[in-house]
């Protein structure tokens, strides 16, 4: 067992505090990225939330956000489940990925390629079981492969209990929303010219739920002409990725996401990496001018879509009351009085977005 100093004692019961003072599990990946930063001291962690039983990713979220691009996001939640070594193996004991396997190992898989765009080569983690058919991991990546200090996975157990304890703290008091729920990003392998090396039959079946139809190895033609301005872009960028906005369907309240990832070394090649999301999860944000937060934005949305607060409280996972208190504060905010003007607002900026996010 190691020995913490004062300091890290001080700086441990500081991170416990910022758990506890977590008012929704909206707020809560951040509130243990918070946490982590105090007990660790690193600069990427992930607070990725799981179905164990189906081992699907339900909402992962990346901090600093600012440091990893959506694509290379949505590849390395695709590749996890099938190439981290220590996806689901770390219940209430941190393990890193150098401790499963050696860097000759790792340095062959994918999602070792995903680590080093972003500077990083290895990860320690904890999982925490929250319910059977929830858990949440935790991982804090670093710049060189292995040489955790026994203080730090130390300091990393003893968060577990409390970020158990915390949870369901806020489950019953009623703050356990439904979050950014997602199906399991996948990708394509593509060949230079655009022609698809592998489609799996999950991927093809997920186009077609969106009415995109794959004949043969060959892209339809609509992704093809996307694929090649994105070639372009690729190709003339210094970086891995161009940046641009990635190919979007809609599907009622789900969106699927294509991203192109190019690797140059040892030859050119593509990756079409596909990511299927609630719609609602795009308007984090409706009004970026105003002081509107994540949950009242939320809540909002689903008012505009015409929903009573009974209704947003279930989708939710609320309380009615909780949902009109929402409605009290987000009010003034957009300088409206009545669920009307507000509702009316929300089809503007939703239109808005609309306009932003497809491609011409």
């Amino acid at each position: 067992m190691a020995d913490l100093s004062s300091k890290e004692i001080k700086a441990f019961n500081q991170a416990v505090l910022e758990l506890y003072q977590t008012r929704t599990t909206e707020d809560y990946p951040a509130q243990l990225y918070k946490a982590l930063r105090l007990i660790i001291g690193g600069t990427l962690a992930a607070v990725d939330w799981v179905n164990p039983k189906s081992s699907i990713s339900l909402a992962c979220r990346l901090f600093s956000e600012s440091e990893v691009s959506p694509e290379l996001s949505a590849f390395a939640n695709s590749l996890a489940p099938s190439q981290s070594p220590a996806w689901l193996q770390c219940v209430d004991e941190p393990r890193a990925i150098s401790d499963f396997i050696d860097y000759a190992q790792w340095s062959r898989r994918d999602l070792h390629w995903v680590y080093q765009q972003s500077g990083q080569l290895d990860s320690i983690g904890l999982d925490v079981p929250l319910t059977d058919s929830l858990t949440v991991r935790v991982r804090d990546f670093r710049e060189r492969f292995g040489r955790y200090a026994e203080s730090e996975r130390f300091k990393l157990k003893l968060l577990g209990p409390h970020i158990r304890q915390s949870y369901h703290r806020m489950k019953a008091q009623g703050h356990i929303g439904t979050g950014d729920r997602r199906t399991q990003g996948m990708q394509v392998n593509l060949g230079a010219d655009g022609r698809a090396c592998e489609w799996t039959a999950d991927a093809q079946a997920l186009l077609v739920a969106y009415g995109i139809h794959v004949a043969n190895d060959d892209l339809p033609d609509t992704i093809k002409t996307w694929f090649l301005q994105q070639k372009h872009s690729l190709e003339q960028s210094a970086k891995v990725t161009s940046g641009a906005a990635p190919l979007t369907y809609r599907r009622g309240e789900r969106k699927l996401s294509l991203y192109l990832l190019r690797r140059r070394e040892p030859s050119p090649s593509y990756w079409l990496v596909m990511e299927e999301t609630e719609a609602s999860c795009d308007y984090d944000n409706l009004f970026p001018n105003l002081s509107v937060t994540r949950r009242e934005s939320e809540v909002i949305f689903w008012l505009g879509q015409g929903k009573s607060n009974a209704e947003i409280a279930i989708i939710l996972g609320v309380s009615p009351g909780t949902i009109g208190r929402h409605l009290e504060n987000v009010f003034p905010k957009l300088g409206v009085e009545n669920r009307f003007a507000a509702s009316l607002m929300v089809t503007q900026a939703l239109s808005a977005k609309a306009r932003e996010s497809y491609p011409s």
